[in-house]
């Protein structure tokens, strides 16, 4: 269900955690508006600038599209496929 709003919001941020087939998992933040046709942003978690590459290395190497279906869980805890 959709929630109502009376207009709805430009701007919105959160957290995606990515599980690849080859079992590398990154775990990122991104802010998102609804004028986006993509997204390039995100802060990767890490403790270091060396942890940090890392992640953005791992995404790097997984450049393309999802043909599979997806898991999502939602902030209000509820999961969905897309």
């Amino acid at each position: 269900m959709d929630p109502y709003y009376n207009d709805k919001p430009g701007l919105w941020s959160c957290d995606i955690s990515v599980e690849f087939n080859d079992s590398q998992t990154i775990t990122y933040g991104i802010n998102h508006r609804l004028t986006y046709k993509e997204n390039h942003d995100g802060l990767m978690e890490g403790n270091t600038n060396e942890e940090i590459d890392q992640q953005w290395s791992i995404l790097q190497k997984h450049i393309g599209k999802t043909e599979s279906i997806i898991l999502v869980r939602y902030s209000n805890g509820e999961t969905g496929e897309q």
